[in-house]
């Protein structure tokens, strides 16, 4: 309908317009942290992430998930901004069942890092499983068994999921428009293609809400 065409034309004019020359491009998921603007700056769901990671353990992992919308910038900025410093103090409140913090020597080597406006969830899901991180619902779950068992998940874990990158020079209210768009876009019937361009696609949009749980695409 009209609403739905207007937010997918809205999106793809300010995915156009604030697109890295590389996007898009595979980002690692430790690469990662929430954007200051995503989810009205409430960061994560440590059990929706989890939720993720079981369902990956237990059915595999598809590449039929959303594509994740990442803002670049330099890593050493990123560590000095307020939604590093923010993501610093959600993991150490919750040390016990979230993956544990780079170190700053890390951040340096990787030179760059990324934040979300969307797929922060699916991104925390993978560190959970690459990190081996205890599980919220039982010590004798183990997500990094899932590693073994599948080459195309060993590979978004250590090479990333392929992201549509935006610049570091991305204004807060474009961010913040993006995420709050990428949000809805399970509810409204879009999705946004590994090219970076939004569809609307009911079919499409309905089949990626059984891909490594329900929850993948509802919450981003």
């Amino acid at each position: 309908d009209d609403e739905v065409g207007a937010v997918v034309s809205r999106l793809n004019d300010l995915i156009s317009r604030w697109s890295d020359a590389a996007s898009p491009r595979k980002v690692r998921p430790k690469d990662v942290i929430p954007d200051s603007t995503n989810r009205e700056g409430t960061l994560v769901s440590i059990e929706h992430a989890h939720g993720i990671a079981m369902n990956i353990l237990k059915e595999g992992f598809s590449e039929s998930h959303e594509v994740p919308v990442v803002v670049r910038a330099d890593a050493g900025e990123t560590l000095r901004g307020d939604a590093y410093k923010r993501w610093r103090r959600f993991v150490r409140d919750n040390a016990a069942v979230m993956p544990p913090l780079r170190s700053k020597r890390s951040w340096a080597r990787s030179g760059v890092a990324y934040t979300t406006l969307g797929s922060s969830h699916l991104n925390l899901a993978l560190r959970l499983v690459e990190t081996d991180t205890p599980s919220v619902f039982g010590q004798e779950i183990h997500y990094a068994d899932a590693l073994a068992r599948s080459e195309k998940l060993r590979d978004a874990v250590e090479r990333g999921l392929r992201a549509v990158v935006l610049r570091d020079d991305t204004p807060f209210a474009a961010r913040k428009e993006i995420s709050l768009a990428l949000n809805k876009a399970s509810l409204l019937g879009f999705r946004l293609g590994e090219d970076g361009a939004a569809r609307t696609d009911a079919s499409q949009a309905a089949a990626t809400t059984t891909t490594n749980g329900v929850v993948v695409v509802v919450v981003v």
